[in-house]
């Protein structure tokens, strides 16, 4: 069986998988990538058991439909070394059906390859309710990947949630630290609510869809045990963490105790100003704030080499009185760099003083727990 195919799309098509297969997995068959060839597409599939992503080029076959599994890294290599637009030559053999023999111009390879019939069965979504996305909603999976944890006793840490009600999407996840919530995205859809975790894996690998084209997110209508995520000619799927993400909703909605407006910008240079003193690798990554009226006051100490830094910035102070709280510079620093412009951060007294931030004509929120003490 002979077909060709080019290195660039080669590339497009392994790219796209280098976000799930592992070159070092455990076992040889999840290294591999599983292609059927069948009316000049090639098919590529590729999988970590948890997550599953499927992709389709073009190529220059129109024999009986075949598939072989052939390592990611090897095909991945040869993409890259081959010259661009150089047709890429592949012939099986009847008699070595899990390796292919491939030819660039006057160079020859021979690629092991794994049985296809070993290979994990995909994640099915048929039968499954569609909802229709904006695409810029499948990069705030990715941001909001950044704030999982894992967690063997909490399972929902290691996941982002994804929230399906009235008509209306929004992503969330914490690691106990800090909380991010999207904002909320207009979803076609039905009424059907859906609180389902993806997980961090899969939400990581769903900033690959670009352009303007709609993303099909599909849900089990009663039961859910898997999703995917659809544009044009790559699929995502994924097995959901189960468990029950916690309504943090009353948490970021508690009537506030005061607020205060601040330019990011200006505050996160503060920030950062004041984390001279910590240097590197400094196990006590800690950075006072105060809002005194009209001012935000930073403050960081290195009690080891004797070290002091302050700085300060301008806000409006909308509260009662002043705030003063310590935080990790570095988690706080994560929660500023989704922000910009004009923010509000609110202070929200309960069991356990918390800051939850906000551009001021709405969008993403994030929570923030200070350190105690």
């Amino acid at each position: 069986m002979k077909l060709s195919i080019t290195s660039d799309n080669l590339k497009v098509a392994t790219t796209r998988l280098s976000k799930v297969v592992n070159p070092k997995a455990i076992t040889s068959i999840l290294q591999t990538t599983k292609v059927t060839f069948d009316n000049n597409k090639a098919t590529f599939v590729g999988t970590d058991t948890e997550t599953t992503l499927t992709t389709s080029v073009d190529c220059m076959y129109d024999g009986e439909p075949f598939t072989v599994c052939l390592m990611l890294e090897d095909l991945s290599g040869l993409a890259g070394k081959a010259p661009s637009g150089v047709p890429i030559e592949m012939d099986i053999q009847p008699d070595a059906p899990f390796g292919v023999a491939i030819r660039v111009g006057r160079a020859a390879f021979n690629f092991k390859g794994e049985n296809p019939k070993l290979f994990p069965e995909p994640i099915n979504s048929a039968d499954f309710i569609a909802y229709h996305a904006d695409r810029n909603l499948m990069t705030e999976f990715a941001w909001a990947a950044q704030f999982c944890a894992s967690s063997k006793v909490e399972p929902f840490f290691n996941g982002v949630a994804m929230v399906i009600e009235k008509g209306k999407l929004r992503i969330c996840s914490t690691d106990k630290n800090a909380l991010y919530e999207s904002a909320a995205y207009e979803v076609e859809s039905s009424d059907m609510k859906h609180r389902l975790i993806i997980p961090k894996s899969t939400a990581s690998s769903l900033s690959m869809f670009k352009g303007g084209a709609p993303v099909v997110v599909r849900v089990h209508p009663s039961i859910d045990i898997n999703a995917s995520f659809e544009q044009d000619d790559v699929t995502i799927a994924c097995r959901l963490i189960d468990y029950k993400f916690p309504p943090y909703e009353p948490i970021l909605n508690q009537q506030p105790k005061g607020s205060v407006t601040v330019e990011m910008s200006e505050f996160v240079n503060a920030v950062r100003l004041a984390g001279i003193a910590l240097g590197s690798g400094t196990e006590k990554n800690t950075i006072e704030v105060s809002f005194q009226g009209t001012q935000v006051h930073m403050k960081c100490m290195n009690h080891e080499h004797g070290k002091e830094a302050t700085s300060t910035c301008e806000c409006i102070n909308d509260g009662d009185g002043d705030i003063s709280a310590r935080f990790n510079q570095d988690y706080l620093l994560r929660c500023l760099n989704g922000l910009s412009g004009s923010c509000r951060i609110t202070h929200q007294a309960s069991n356990r003083h918390q800051f939850v931030m906000q551009e001021a004509d709405g969008g993403p929120r994030y929570l923030i727990m200070p350190q105690n003490g």
